[in-house]
């Protein structure tokens, strides 16, 4: 019985430290409203900065342009979201919560999205450079805009830098494959200075003494 009793009071204790004030709740919650009123648009610029700043939208202009439309219509979204706080947490707090989850995630995912596809077509230039400056900013901004929510940060970090590493993965394999195509023997698999110099020998051996290189290069 008294590990029983302890057991129930450890988990009690948990119990009270996972729980929040209503009260603490509000203000983490407000906090986040404001702080984003920020950062909401800041995914337009960094988009902008895409666009302007490299050739991408010769490569789909709907899917660019459809990226940019998404990017304003939840942007506007969540200004809506974030200016009505008080009248809209005040009538359902999960519904606010949901709400502001949604709009902050579906940002991101498009926007991560966005700018890997941006990666792949244009390829290692220095384009690239400036996509991945695009995907700092936002992450940097989210850092300050959503530090009431570090779990919240942790996924919108997520959503923005994963899928740019699945192409910087991508673009790695890539180069890989086209060293193995070029530098590789494909026969011995050893890179082909080295079967140069095994062909070298193998000419100094076969060839008689008495001709030069020239005249063998010639023949």
């Amino acid at each position: 019985m008294p590990g029983n009793t302890s057991a129930m009071q450890n988990k009690q204790d948990e119990t009270n430290l996972n729980w929040v004030s209503p009260e603490v709740r509000l203000q983490s919650d407000r906090d986040l409203a404001n702080r984003s009123i920020t950062g909401i648009f800041i995914y337009l610029f960094g988009w902008l900065l895409v666009v302007i700043s490299t050739d991408i939208v010769p490569y789909s202009p709907t899917l660019v342009y459809g990226a940019g439309i998404f990017l304003l219509v939840i942007g506007l979204g969540r200004l809506i979201l974030a200016i009505g706080f008080d009248a809209i947490y005040s009538k359902n707090v999960e519904i606010w919560q949901l709400l502001f989850g949604i709009g902050m995630f579906v940002s991101a995912t498009i926007y991560g999205l966005f700018s890997a596809w941006s990666a792949y077509r244009l390829g290692m230039t220095i384009e690239l450079l400036i996509i991945v400056i695009s995907i700092v900013m936002l992450v940097s901004d989210g850092s300050i805009s959503l530090s009431p929510g570090k779990r919240l940060f942790v996924l919108f970090s997520g959503l923005l830098i994963l899928p740019m590493v699945g192409v910087l993965i991508s673009f790695r394999q890539t180069d890989r494959q086209l060293h193995d195509r070029f530098y590789v023997d494909p026969v011995s698999n050893h890179p082909l200075s080295l079967c140069n110099e095994c062909l070298q020998q193998l000419l100094e051996r076969t060839v008689p003494h008495g001709i030069t290189r020239s005249q063998t290069d010639r023949a």
